[in-house]
């Protein structure tokens, strides 16, 4: 073969490579490349638990969970869901006698109870004397202009002081540029931010396939950098703020970096 074929040859190949890997990577920026990378994801972690001898709980977490099952055995003593809050407050006030380090509520309380404001008070109330507790917020509206949207809930929505409550749990960081930015937020009511250790976001954030695999480990509002739940919880609330530092762009607790996909938090789920 002559030197110029063989060169034809290799410009042809070279060529045809250069197109396969163009094509690879302009199909793994799409929704559908991704979903199918990530439930090869899904079946990895499945295989790692069923090869994977089952690990001994976390003694020190304690779920209480509101089920189904649960709704339907208390329906003739508490109605249906949701619970008027002073059912709430008795289960803080049995929960207390564990004397717990924390309590983490992953329920929204943001409307009050308009036909039972003494649930309300009770739950409150409870809240002041009970552990340190974690309230769940919830940011909607990504990319709008949060500060334009808070001055509008302040006039519109009347939770001025709410507003004003939630930034003393705001994290005493600046947010690197992967953090999403969210015009509205759901807080609690403001008895409950005042008897609060902190907040976490509770925001989904599902792949295009529907599934949730990631978790928000940071969340910006009106200027300021808000904790997931999950986050705001490690830390036990505002009084362990001082565990988190920016390192560049990572986010670092108790000085080892948090890892994350996308900007954010993926759980290895067991």
């Amino acid at each position: 073969m002559s030197p110029s074929r063989r060169g034809e040859r290799l410009a042809v190949g070279l060529a045809a490579g250069a197109l396969a890997a163009a094509l690879v990577g302009l199909a793994s920026l799409t929704d559908a490349f991704r979903g199918i990378e990530e439930r090869t994801v899904d079946q990895r972690f499945r295989l790692e638990r069923a090869l994977t001898p089952s690990g001994v709980a976390d003694s020190s977490i304690v779920i209480v969970d509101i089920d189904n099952r649960t709704i339907r055995l208390y329906q003739d003593d508490l109605g249906r869901w949701p619970w008027p809050r002073n059912a709430h407050g008795a289960l803080l006030d049995f929960v207390a006698l564990g004397e717990p380090r924390l309590v983490a509520w992953d329920v929204l309380f943001s409307e009050p109870d308009l036909e039972r404001p003494q649930a309300d008070s009770a739950f409150a109330a409870a809240g002041l004397v009970g552990p340190p507790a974690i309230h769940a917020v919830v940011f909607d509206e990504p990319g709008a202009d949060s500060a334009s949207a808070a001055r509008f809930e302040q006039a519109l929505l009347d939770r001025g002081r709410r507003l004003e409550a939630l930034k003393r749990f705001a994290l005493p960081l600046d947010a690197p540029a992967w953090v999403p930015s969210f015009g509205t937020v759901d807080p609690p009511l403001e008895s409950l931010l005042a008897a609060a250790t902190g907040v976490g976001a509770i925001n989904r954030t599902p792949d295009p396939d529907g599934v949730d695999r990631r978790e928000l480990l940071l969340a910006r509002f009106a200027g300021r950098t808000y904790p997931a739940f999950a986050l705001a919880v490690a830390v036990g609330g505002a009084p362990g703020y001082d565990r988190l530092r920016r390192a560049g762009n990572q986010i670092t607790l108790d000085g080892e970096p948090i890892a994350l996909d996308r900007g954010r938090l993926r759980p290895h789920w067991r």
